[in-house]
């Protein structure tokens, strides 16, 4: 009986800790000092979690045809960006840029960080980084003490 509940409890413990070793940093796999831009023609578009991704077909200078993969943030993320990411944005076919940087393996993989769509319209990737609260702060919304002192 003593076995089973330990056991039991290591699992819980395992499962409730494996998502955060599940989550990677973008600077772990993508190089910020390698930007790429690459139009193409859209192969695939995975709209699932816990990422976008976008395949896209690049012909090279000697007509040499690569498929690349761009990773875009979840689709939670992109929908709230407000930047008009849908499952819809791109169908298979489509012309696109796709601009990133690229994978630290020297894979054909890049973070998205926006997309120029056939029509010439530009939508960027969600942000990632942290949003400064005080940023949006003016004297008339800081918070006050009941006696009507700000906090500074």
């Amino acid at each position: 009986m003593r076995s089973s509940v330990f056991g039991y409890l290591v699992l819980s413990a395992g499962a409730a800790i494996a998502p955060l070793w599940a989550h990677h940093s973008i600077a772990a796999e993508y190089d910020d000092k390698k930007p790429i831009t690459l139009r193409g023609t859209v192969t695939k578009f995975d709209w699932t979690n816990p990422h976008v991704y976008l395949y896209l077909d690049v012909r090279d200078a000697n007509g040499k045809l690569t498929t690349w993969a761009f990773e875009f943030n979840s689709k939670l993320d992109l929908k709230r960006s407000g930047n008009g990411w849908n499952r819809d944005v791109v169908q298979v076919g489509d012309a696109v840029t796709a601009e990133g940087i690229l994978a630290r393996d020297g894979s054909k993989q890049a973070s998205g960080k926006s997309l120029t769509l056939a029509s010439g319209k530009k939508i960027a990737a969600a942000t990632t980084e942290p949003i400064d609260p005080k940023a949006f702060e003016t004297e008339s919304n800081r918070p006050r003490v009941p006696s009507g002192t700000s906090f500074a």
